[in-house]
C-alpha cells in the first residue's frame, strides 16, 4: 500500500505519508522490541514482565535517539525507511554502557543496563522480515553475505495475518531467558542448535561448528573462533569478554575456509572440559560480514557484555551450555 506513493519523487510528496506508512514502520519496531527481549518468559512459561520492560526501554530509547540522528526534517529530509533503519543502526553504534533507573507505583526504584552494538543486525533484521529491502510484498534479502551459526529459533511466526515462513540464520522473535542448568531438557530458542550450529563430541573430545552463509554471494576467509568458561547451575554464566580469566580460547583443527551462498562449513576445536558445567561459545567472522564483538566500532567488542544480548543479537555468534559427569 506504500509503494506507489514510494515512487514519487520527494519533492512532490505530501506533507503527511498516510495511515498505513505509519503502521508498516510500527510494524517493524515492534518486531525489533520482541527480538530484543520482548517475548521472554519466566521459568513457569509466563511473561517476565521485568525483561519485557528492559526491552521495551532500549527500543523506545533507540527511536528516540534516532530522530536526533536524523534531525529536523526540515533541514534534512528522511523520506526513505532505510535511512531511518541506518540512523537506527548508528544510533546503536553510538551507545556506550546506556544506563537508566526507573520507579513502578507501590515498588522501589529500578535500575537497568544495556551495552551499546549489540542490536545493529537485529535493526536491519526487523525491517528485512517487514518486506524492506527487497522487491514486491515478500520478505527482503539479507545482506550479500551473511554468515550464521544456526540457532534453535523457530522458522515461523505466527501472526495476525497468518503464519510467516523464514530462513536458517534470522532473528525470530524468541524468549531470551537463562536455563536453570547445562543439563535441562528445554534449550532455549536463541541457543546453538546442538546437532547442526554447535555440536559437543565427548567421545572424541572436540567440538564441531557449522557455519552457514544466508546471503547470495561466497564469504571469504572466514575464520571461527571458540571459547569455553565454566558454568555452575543457577545464575547465568559470566559476562563475554575476552580479556580476563573466565574464558579459555579452545585450539582450533580447521583452517580459515570461503563459504558460498546458500552453503556451509565446519570448523572443529579441542574440547576435553572435565566434570562439570560449561558454557561454549563459538564465533564466525569474515570482511564481508564482522561479528560485532570483533567490530571497534560496537561498545559490545570492548567492554563486558551479558551473553544473552550478544549472543542472541548477532547471528554470527552460537552458544551451547554442555554438562559433562
Amino acid at each position: 500500500m506504500h509503494q506507489d506513493l514510494d515512487r514519487v519523487p520527494a519533492s512532490l510528496h505530501p506533507r503527511r505519508k498516510g495511515y498505513q506508512s505509519e503502521q508498516i514502520l510500527s510494524s517493524s519496531l515492534f518486531r525489533l522490541y520482541r527480538c530484543i527481549g520482548g517475548d521472554t518468559v519466566d521459568a513457569n512459561g509466563n511473561p517476565n514482565t521485568e525483561k519485557r520492560r528492559e526491552a521495551s526501554h532500549y527500543a523506545s530509547y533507540l527511536i528516540m535517539r534516532t530522530l536526533q540522528v536524523l534531525g529536523d526534517s526540515k533541514v534534512t529530509p528522511a523520506m526513505k525507511p532505510e535511512q531511518f533503519v541506518q540512523a537506527m543502526i548508528e544510533a546503536d553504534e553510538a551507545t556506550g554502557n546506556w544506563q537508566i533507573s526507573y520507579a513502578l507505583p507501590g515498588q522501589g526504584p529500578k535500575s537497568y543496563s544495556r551495552v551499546g552494538g549489540c542490536t545493529t543486525k537485529v535493526i536491519r533484521w526487523a525491517f528485512e522480515a517487514q518486506g524492506l529491502y527487497g522487491n514486491g510484498n515478500n520478505r527482503g534479502s539479507p545482506d550479500l553475505v551473511d554468515i550464521y551459526v544456526k540457532s534453535n529459533r523457530k522458522l515461523t511466526d505466527e501472526t495476525m495475518q497468518g503464519i510467516i515462513k523464514y530462513d536458517e540464520g534470522s532473528y525470530v522473535p524468541a524468549s531470551l531467558h537463562w536455563q536453570a542448568d547445562a543439563s535441562q531438557a528445554a534449550v532455549p530458542d536463541w541457543q546453538a542448535d546442538k546437532d547442526h550450529g554447535i555440536k559437543w563430541d565427548d567421545q572424541q573430545n572436540k567440538i564441531v561448528v557449522t557455519v552457514g552463509n544466508r546471503g547470495s554471494q561466497p564469504a571469504s576467509n572466514v575464520r571461527v573462533s571458540a571459547w569455553a568458561a565454566a558454568w555452575q547451575n543457577g545464575p547465568p554464566p559470566p559476562d563475554w569478554k575476552t580479556s580476563g580469566g573466565a574464558w579459555s580460547q579452545l585450539q582450533p583443527n580447521s583452517p580459515n575456509k570461503p563459504i558460498g551462498a546458500s552453503q556451509s562449513e565446519t570448523f572443529e576445536f579441542d574440547f576435553n572440559p572435565g566434570a562439570g558445567g560449561h558454557v561454549v561459545v563459538a564465533i564466525a567472522h569474515c570482511p564481508e560480514d564482522p561479528a560485532n564483538v570483533f567490530d571497534a566500532s560496537h561498545t559490545c567488542s570492548s567492554l563486558a557484555t551479558p551473553l544473552v544480548d550478544v549472543v542472541a543479537g548477532d547471528n554470527n555468534m552460537g552458544l551451547l551450555a554442555i554438562h559433562t559427569y
